[in-house]
Protein backbone atom coordinates (compact mmCIF):
# COMPACT_ATOMS: atom_id res chain seq x y z
CA UNK A 1 0.00 0.00 0.00
CA UNK A 2 1.44 3.37 -1.03
CA UNK A 3 1.81 6.00 1.67
CA UNK A 4 0.04 8.65 -0.42
CA UNK A 5 -3.63 9.48 -0.64
CA UNK A 6 -4.34 8.67 3.00
CA UNK A 7 -4.82 12.05 4.60
CA UNK A 8 -6.40 10.94 7.89
CA UNK A 9 -5.42 7.83 9.84
CA UNK A 10 -7.19 6.90 13.07
CA UNK A 11 -5.70 4.43 15.57
CA UNK A 12 -7.74 2.93 18.42
CA UNK A 13 -5.48 1.82 21.28
CA UNK A 14 -7.16 1.02 24.58
CA UNK A 15 -5.71 -0.52 27.72
CA UNK A 16 -3.10 0.21 30.36
CA UNK A 17 0.50 1.34 30.50
CA UNK A 18 1.80 -1.98 29.21
CA UNK A 19 -0.50 -1.77 26.18
CA UNK A 20 0.99 1.63 25.33
CA UNK A 21 4.60 0.47 25.70
CA UNK A 22 4.22 -2.58 23.44
CA UNK A 23 2.54 -0.39 20.81
CA UNK A 24 5.41 2.12 20.51
CA UNK A 25 7.52 0.27 17.87
CA UNK A 26 4.51 -0.15 15.56
CA UNK A 27 3.34 3.44 16.02
CA UNK A 28 6.81 4.80 15.25
CA UNK A 29 6.93 2.72 12.08
CA UNK A 30 3.45 3.97 11.13
CA UNK A 31 4.61 7.57 11.56
CA UNK A 32 7.65 6.93 9.34
CA UNK A 33 5.64 4.97 6.78
CA UNK A 34 2.97 7.67 6.39
CA UNK A 35 4.91 10.91 6.93
CA UNK A 36 2.38 13.13 5.12
CA UNK A 37 -0.73 11.69 6.80
CA UNK A 38 -2.42 13.12 9.86
CA UNK A 39 -2.41 10.43 12.54
CA UNK A 40 -4.96 10.57 15.36
CA UNK A 41 -4.90 8.15 18.31
CA UNK A 42 -8.07 7.43 20.28
CA UNK A 43 -7.06 6.27 23.76
CA UNK A 44 -7.39 6.86 27.48
CA UNK A 45 -5.64 9.83 29.04
CA UNK A 46 -2.86 7.78 30.68
CA UNK A 47 -1.92 6.37 27.26
CA UNK A 48 -1.95 9.88 25.81
CA UNK A 49 0.55 10.88 28.54
CA UNK A 50 2.94 8.29 27.16
CA UNK A 51 2.30 8.82 23.45
CA UNK A 52 2.20 12.61 23.26
CA UNK A 53 5.96 13.13 23.70
CA UNK A 54 6.91 10.24 21.39
CA UNK A 55 5.95 12.01 18.13
CA UNK A 56 3.71 9.16 17.01
CA UNK A 57 0.51 11.19 16.56
CA UNK A 58 -0.70 14.62 15.52
CA UNK A 59 -3.91 14.58 17.56
CA UNK A 60 -5.64 12.58 20.28
CA UNK A 61 -9.23 11.69 21.02
CA UNK A 62 -9.65 11.03 24.74
CA UNK A 63 -12.82 9.89 26.49
CA UNK A 64 -11.66 8.07 29.62
CA UNK A 65 -15.05 6.98 30.93
CA UNK A 66 -16.28 5.67 27.58
CA UNK A 67 -13.05 3.97 26.53
CA UNK A 68 -12.71 2.23 29.92
CA UNK A 69 -16.39 1.32 30.25
CA UNK A 70 -17.62 -2.22 30.71
CA UNK A 71 -21.06 -3.78 30.86
CA UNK A 72 -21.61 -2.54 34.41
CA UNK A 73 -21.28 1.07 33.22
CA UNK A 74 -24.09 1.04 30.66
CA UNK A 75 -26.43 3.00 32.94
CA UNK A 76 -23.87 5.72 33.64
CA UNK A 77 -25.10 8.96 31.98
CA UNK A 78 -21.49 10.16 31.57
CA UNK A 79 -20.83 7.21 29.25
CA UNK A 80 -23.68 8.20 26.97
CA UNK A 81 -22.67 11.88 26.93
CA UNK A 82 -19.15 10.91 25.88
CA UNK A 83 -20.55 8.53 23.26
CA UNK A 84 -22.56 11.35 21.66
CA UNK A 85 -19.46 13.60 21.69
CA UNK A 86 -17.32 10.86 20.14
CA UNK A 87 -19.93 10.25 17.44
CA UNK A 88 -19.93 13.94 16.51
CA UNK A 89 -16.12 14.07 16.33
CA UNK A 90 -15.79 10.95 14.17
CA UNK A 91 -18.54 11.99 11.76
CA UNK A 92 -17.01 15.43 11.17
CA UNK A 93 -13.95 14.08 9.36
CA UNK A 94 -13.30 11.76 6.47
CA UNK A 95 -11.12 8.89 7.66
CA UNK A 96 -9.03 6.95 5.17
CA UNK A 97 -7.47 4.27 7.37
CA UNK A 98 -8.71 2.85 10.68
CA UNK A 99 -6.22 0.78 12.69
CA UNK A 100 -7.66 -1.18 15.59
CA UNK A 101 -4.94 -2.16 18.06
CA UNK A 102 -7.55 -3.61 20.38
CA UNK A 103 -7.77 -7.32 21.21
CA UNK A 104 -10.95 -9.10 20.14
CA UNK A 105 -11.06 -11.91 22.69
CA UNK A 106 -14.78 -11.84 23.44
CA UNK A 107 -18.04 -10.50 22.05
CA UNK A 108 -18.00 -7.51 24.43
CA UNK A 109 -14.54 -6.51 23.19
CA UNK A 110 -15.86 -6.22 19.64
CA UNK A 111 -18.31 -3.45 20.53
CA UNK A 112 -15.92 -0.47 20.64
CA UNK A 113 -13.87 -1.43 17.54
CA UNK A 114 -17.10 -2.15 15.66
CA UNK A 115 -18.47 1.23 16.72
CA UNK A 116 -15.35 2.97 15.40
CA UNK A 117 -15.59 1.01 12.15
CA UNK A 118 -19.21 2.11 11.68
CA UNK A 119 -18.72 5.78 12.60
CA UNK A 120 -15.51 6.41 10.64
CA UNK A 121 -16.79 4.74 7.45
CA UNK A 122 -13.13 4.13 6.63
CA UNK A 123 -12.51 2.11 3.44
CA UNK A 124 -9.41 0.52 5.01
CA UNK A 125 -9.89 -1.19 8.38
CA UNK A 126 -6.92 -2.99 9.88
CA UNK A 127 -6.91 -5.12 13.02
CA UNK A 128 -6.44 -8.41 14.85
CA UNK A 129 -8.85 -11.21 14.09
CA UNK A 130 -9.27 -13.84 16.78
CA UNK A 131 -11.71 -16.68 16.04
CA UNK A 132 -13.46 -14.72 13.31
CA UNK A 133 -14.36 -11.76 15.52
CA UNK A 134 -12.68 -9.37 13.11
CA UNK A 135 -15.27 -10.02 10.40
CA UNK A 136 -15.69 -6.26 9.78
CA UNK A 137 -12.01 -5.68 8.95
CA UNK A 138 -10.61 -5.32 5.44
CA UNK A 139 -7.07 -6.29 6.54
CA UNK A 140 -6.92 -8.95 9.25
CA UNK A 141 -4.09 -10.42 11.26
CA UNK A 142 -5.21 -13.86 12.30
CA UNK A 143 -3.81 -14.82 15.69
CA UNK A 144 -4.22 -17.43 18.37
CA UNK A 145 -5.22 -16.15 21.79
CA UNK A 146 -3.19 -18.92 23.42
CA UNK A 147 -0.19 -18.57 21.14
CA UNK A 148 3.27 -17.57 22.34
CA UNK A 149 3.94 -14.59 20.09
CA UNK A 150 4.77 -11.43 22.04
CA UNK A 151 2.27 -8.57 21.87
CA UNK A 152 4.93 -6.31 20.39
CA UNK A 153 5.09 -8.65 17.40
CA UNK A 154 1.32 -9.08 17.20
CA UNK A 155 0.80 -5.32 17.02
CA UNK A 156 3.76 -4.80 14.68
CA UNK A 157 2.50 -7.53 12.35
CA UNK A 158 -0.93 -5.87 12.36
CA UNK A 159 0.49 -2.51 11.24
CA UNK A 160 2.64 -4.26 8.62
CA UNK A 161 -0.57 -5.27 6.84
CA UNK A 162 -0.45 -1.70 5.48
CA UNK A 163 2.75 -2.50 3.58
CA UNK A 164 5.21 -0.85 5.94
CA UNK A 165 7.99 -2.52 7.94
CA UNK A 166 8.43 -2.42 11.72
CA UNK A 167 12.16 -3.09 11.73
CA UNK A 168 13.01 -2.00 15.26
CA UNK A 169 10.69 -3.77 17.69
CA UNK A 170 12.38 -2.59 20.87
CA UNK A 171 9.97 -0.76 23.21
CA UNK A 172 11.90 2.40 24.13
CA UNK A 173 10.45 5.36 25.99
CA UNK A 174 12.44 8.44 24.97
CA UNK A 175 12.38 10.75 27.96
CA UNK A 176 12.95 14.47 27.54
CA UNK A 177 15.76 16.21 29.41
CA UNK A 178 13.17 18.05 31.49
CA UNK A 179 11.66 14.76 32.65
CA UNK A 180 15.09 13.41 33.56
CA UNK A 181 16.00 16.59 35.43
CA UNK A 182 12.83 16.50 37.53
CA UNK A 183 13.68 12.94 38.52
CA UNK A 184 17.26 13.86 39.38
CA UNK A 185 16.17 16.71 41.65
CA UNK A 186 13.49 14.56 43.29
CA UNK A 187 16.05 11.95 44.34
CA UNK A 188 18.79 14.42 45.28
CA UNK A 189 16.40 16.20 47.65
CA UNK A 190 15.86 12.89 49.41
CA UNK A 191 19.61 12.39 49.77
CA UNK A 192 20.45 9.99 46.95
CA UNK A 193 23.48 10.36 44.72
CA UNK A 194 25.02 8.34 41.91
CA UNK A 195 26.77 6.07 44.40
CA UNK A 196 23.54 5.04 46.12
CA UNK A 197 21.89 1.80 45.08
CA UNK A 198 18.23 2.28 44.14
CA UNK A 199 15.92 -0.70 43.75
CA UNK A 200 12.40 0.01 42.52
CA UNK A 201 9.45 -2.31 42.90
CA UNK A 202 5.73 -2.51 42.23
CA UNK A 203 3.90 -4.95 44.54
CA UNK A 204 0.37 -4.02 43.42
CA UNK A 205 -1.49 -3.67 40.13
CA UNK A 206 -5.02 -3.60 38.76
CA UNK A 207 -5.60 -7.35 39.21
CA UNK A 208 -4.90 -8.79 42.64
CA UNK A 209 -4.57 -12.26 41.13
CA UNK A 210 -1.18 -11.09 39.81
CA UNK A 211 0.16 -9.84 43.14
CA UNK A 212 3.14 -11.56 44.75
CA UNK A 213 3.17 -11.79 48.56
CA UNK A 214 4.23 -8.45 50.07
CA UNK A 215 6.29 -10.26 52.70
CA UNK A 216 8.25 -11.83 49.86
CA UNK A 217 9.15 -8.37 48.59
CA UNK A 218 10.27 -7.38 52.10
CA UNK A 219 12.56 -10.42 52.38
CA UNK A 220 14.15 -9.71 49.01
CA UNK A 221 14.68 -6.03 49.79
CA UNK A 222 16.14 -6.79 53.20
CA UNK A 223 18.60 -9.13 51.52
CA UNK A 224 19.59 -6.25 49.21
CA UNK A 225 20.05 -4.03 52.26
CA UNK A 226 22.31 -6.61 53.90
CA UNK A 227 24.54 -6.66 50.81
CA UNK A 228 24.45 -2.96 49.88
CA UNK A 229 24.30 -0.61 52.87
CA UNK A 230 23.86 2.60 50.88
CA UNK A 231 20.62 1.53 49.27
CA UNK A 232 17.07 2.83 48.92
CA UNK A 233 13.81 1.30 47.74
CA UNK A 234 11.44 3.06 45.35
CA UNK A 235 7.83 1.99 45.85
CA UNK A 236 5.56 2.68 42.87
CA UNK A 237 1.86 2.28 43.57
CA UNK A 238 -1.44 3.60 42.37
CA UNK A 239 -4.10 4.14 44.99
CA UNK A 240 -3.06 1.32 47.32
CA UNK A 241 -2.47 3.28 50.51
CA UNK A 242 -2.38 0.00 52.44
CA UNK A 243 0.77 -0.94 50.53
CA UNK A 244 2.44 2.33 51.46
CA UNK A 245 1.66 1.82 55.13
CA UNK A 246 2.83 -1.79 55.08
CA UNK A 247 6.19 -1.14 53.43
CA UNK A 248 6.87 2.03 55.39
CA UNK A 249 6.52 0.02 58.59
CA UNK A 250 8.80 -2.74 57.27
CA UNK A 251 11.48 -0.69 55.48
CA UNK A 252 11.43 2.60 57.36
CA UNK A 253 13.66 5.44 56.15
CA UNK A 254 14.98 3.37 53.25
CA UNK A 255 11.60 3.64 51.53
CA UNK A 256 10.88 6.25 48.84
CA UNK A 257 7.25 6.43 47.70
CA UNK A 258 6.40 7.50 44.16
CA UNK A 259 2.67 8.06 44.09
CA UNK A 260 0.58 10.57 42.18
CA UNK A 261 3.32 11.49 39.70
CA UNK A 262 2.57 12.01 36.00
CA UNK A 263 3.55 8.83 34.17
CA UNK A 264 6.55 10.23 32.29
CA UNK A 265 7.98 11.92 35.39
CA UNK A 266 7.56 8.64 37.23
CA UNK A 267 9.41 6.94 34.38
CA UNK A 268 12.22 9.46 34.84
CA UNK A 269 12.54 8.52 38.52
CA UNK A 270 12.39 4.82 37.67
CA UNK A 271 15.19 5.29 35.13
CA UNK A 272 17.52 6.09 38.04
CA UNK A 273 16.97 2.61 39.50
CA UNK A 274 19.70 -0.03 39.33
CA UNK A 275 16.99 -2.67 39.28
CA UNK A 276 13.19 -2.91 39.19
CA UNK A 277 11.15 -5.83 40.57
CA UNK A 278 7.48 -6.00 39.70
CA UNK A 279 4.28 -7.94 39.43
CA UNK A 280 2.95 -8.31 35.89
CA UNK A 281 1.62 -4.76 35.60
CA UNK A 282 2.24 -1.35 33.99
CA UNK A 283 5.34 -0.16 35.92
CA UNK A 284 7.13 -3.35 34.88
CA UNK A 285 6.84 -2.29 31.24
CA UNK A 286 7.68 1.30 32.08
CA UNK A 287 10.91 0.31 33.82
CA UNK A 288 12.05 -1.87 30.95
CA UNK A 289 11.18 0.80 28.39
CA UNK A 290 13.54 3.30 30.07
CA UNK A 291 16.41 0.80 30.13
CA UNK A 292 16.30 -0.53 33.71
CA UNK A 293 17.13 -4.20 34.40
CA UNK A 294 13.74 -5.63 35.30
CA UNK A 295 12.53 -8.76 37.10
CA UNK A 296 8.95 -9.63 36.17
CA UNK A 297 6.93 -11.90 38.46
CA UNK A 298 4.31 -13.68 36.35
CA UNK A 299 1.32 -15.67 37.50
CA UNK A 300 -2.00 -16.25 35.74
CA UNK A 301 -1.40 -14.20 32.58
CA UNK A 302 0.33 -15.31 29.37
CA UNK A 303 3.90 -14.53 30.33
CA UNK A 304 5.22 -15.39 26.86
CA UNK A 305 3.27 -12.44 25.43
CA UNK A 306 4.42 -9.92 28.04
CA UNK A 307 7.94 -10.99 29.12
CA UNK A 308 10.67 -9.37 27.02
CA UNK A 309 13.33 -11.47 25.33
CA UNK A 310 16.24 -9.30 26.42
CA UNK A 311 19.31 -9.66 28.63
CA UNK A 312 17.98 -6.95 30.93
CA UNK A 313 14.66 -8.69 31.53
CA UNK A 314 14.31 -11.61 33.92
CA UNK A 315 10.98 -13.45 33.93
CA UNK A 316 9.95 -15.73 36.79
CA UNK A 317 6.92 -17.95 36.33
CA UNK A 318 5.63 -21.41 37.22
CA UNK A 319 3.17 -23.43 35.21
CA UNK A 320 0.02 -24.66 36.93
CA UNK A 321 -2.95 -26.67 35.68
CA UNK A 322 -5.31 -23.67 35.61
CA UNK A 323 -2.97 -21.44 33.56
CA UNK A 324 -3.70 -19.15 31.77
CA UNK A 325 -6.38 -17.44 33.83
CA UNK A 326 -8.23 -14.16 33.29
CA UNK A 327 -10.22 -14.09 36.52
CA UNK A 328 -10.26 -11.11 38.86
CA UNK A 329 -10.67 -13.42 41.86
CA UNK A 330 -8.66 -16.63 42.23
CA UNK A 331 -10.53 -19.73 43.41
CA UNK A 332 -7.46 -22.01 43.20
CA UNK A 333 -5.48 -20.71 46.16
CA UNK A 334 -3.31 -18.27 44.19
CA UNK A 335 -0.98 -21.19 43.47
CA UNK A 336 0.81 -19.70 40.47
CA UNK A 337 2.07 -16.71 42.46
CA UNK A 338 2.76 -18.69 45.64
CA UNK A 339 5.12 -20.95 43.69
CA UNK A 340 7.50 -18.00 43.22
CA UNK A 341 10.06 -18.28 46.01
CA UNK A 342 12.11 -15.58 47.69
CA UNK A 343 15.26 -17.53 46.89
CA UNK A 344 14.72 -17.55 43.13
CA UNK A 345 13.92 -13.83 43.10
CA UNK A 346 17.16 -13.15 45.02
CA UNK A 347 19.08 -15.23 42.47
CA UNK A 348 17.78 -13.00 39.68
CA UNK A 349 18.59 -9.90 41.76
CA UNK A 350 22.21 -11.09 42.08
CA UNK A 351 22.52 -11.54 38.32
CA UNK A 352 20.89 -8.21 37.55
CA UNK A 353 23.01 -6.19 39.99
CA UNK A 354 26.22 -7.79 38.76
CA UNK A 355 25.56 -6.52 35.24
CA UNK A 356 27.57 -3.53 34.06
CA UNK A 357 24.72 -1.31 32.96
CA UNK A 358 25.11 2.26 31.72
CA UNK A 359 25.40 5.15 34.14
CA UNK A 360 21.89 6.13 35.28
CA UNK A 361 22.96 9.62 36.44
Amino acid sequence: MKATGFENILVLRLGGIGDAIVSLPALRALREGFPESKITIACQNWLKEIFKEENVADEFIVFDALFSAGRKDLLNPRIWRQLFSLTRILLQKKWHILILLHKLYSFTEIIKPLLFSFLTRSPVRVGMDGSGRGFFLTHRLRYNRYGRKHYIDIIADTVELLGIKVRDRTPILRLREEEKEVARKFLEEIGLNKNSLLVGYCPTGRRKTRWWDWNGYVEVLRWVESEYRDCYFLLTIGREEAAERFFKEKLGEKLIVARGMPIRYLAGVMQKCNLFISNDTGPMHLAFAVGVPTIGLFGPAEWQKWAYNDEKFFAIHHMVDCWPCYKDICDKGHTCMKKISVEEVIEKVKIALEGKWEDRW
